[in-house]
């Protein structure tokens, strides 16, 4: 229902925003002309990339896209999730923060807006679904470690 509606449109806008941030990038349609701005922005997504490799490489056999139905999984707490509850979208926010101002037009920050929504609103059911399945665990994990950071 609600759920299966985020992951579905979030899968959609996922694709949308990488050919808009494609096209900006072929046609150079980016309305930010400072250079520091543009460096700044590859920084950011450069980080965000990393931060969502990390993510992964944490999770090991537990990642998992969306919230999983009947698939095994374990709640993890050790690496970057001892940081952050929720690295790999965090990893996302950042490289679209990044690409906006690298190569932004109204277009990217658009999608940008959209995305980071989106994202918030998958993350606030996954912490429903986290609790209903790790209860004690995941409620004493949420008191140590923030939503992001």
């Amino acid at each position: 229902k609600r759920t299966v509606f985020i992951e579905r449109f979030l899968k959609f806008a996922s694709t949308i925003i990488v050919i808009v941030i494609a096209v900006s990038i072929i046609f150079d349609i980016s309305m930010i002309e400072n250079v520091i701005i543009r460096t700044a922005g590859l920084v950011v997504f450069g980080i965000g990339v990393c931060i969502f490799i990390t993510a992964m490489v944490t999770m090991k056999d537990n990642w998992r896209a969306g919230i999983p139905d009947d698939e095994k999984t374990q709640i993890v707490t050790n690496g970057i999730y001892g940081i952050s509850r929720n690295p790999a979208f965090l990893g996302f926010d950042l490289t679209y923060i990044g690409a906006s101002l690298a190569f932004g037009n109204i277009a990217v920050w658009f999608m940008t807006f959209i995305m980071i929504i989106t994202m918030h609103l998958q993350i606030l059911e996954e912490e429903k679904f986290m609790l209903k399945k790790f209860g004690d665990a995941y409620i004493e994990y949420k008191n140590k470690v923030g939503r992001y950071i």
